[in-house]
């Protein structure tokens, strides 16, 4: 039986932090949200459709909070709280001010710059 994309996400998520939890690890580790994407996208969620046509980045996206990348951060987050795992929420950070770091045609990455991601460390540091 073939498994949604979100069934995939959870499972992996639940083996990760499982595997964790059994090494003893799992107070020495903080998983990290993944950043927002940025790509230009006809449902206004950003979501990658494939390819490079575009030149730039969408930074307007009516519809971002729906983006497949936030909705599997929620499901990790959520399954990482259930096993005492931190979690480091960097995601609306990136959705909100983080489009213009992007190197286009790239919209998933952002630029190496320690301004840019001084919020990162400081939410690592408080997870």
């Amino acid at each position: 039986m073939l498994r949604s994309n979100s069934q995939q996400v959870e499972l992996k998520a639940h083996a990760l932090c499982s595997a964790l939890k059994v090494k003893s690890i799992d107070n020495k580790v903080v998983l990290v949200e993944h950043p927002a994407q940025h790509f230009p996208s006809p449902d206004g969620t950003g979501n990658y459709q494939g390819g490079h046509a575009h030149r730039s980045c969408e930074c307007s996206l009516p519809r971002i909070s729906e983006q497949d990348v936030s909705q599997n951060n929620e499901r990790i987050g959520r399954i990482a709280n259930n096993f005492g795992i931190r979690f480091a929420r960097i995601w609306h950070f990136f959705s909100a001010t983080g489009c213009q770091q992007h190197r286009p045609p790239d919209c998933s990455h952002y630029r190496i710059s320690p301004i840019l991601w001084a919020p990162v460390a400081a939410a690592l540091a408080e997870a």
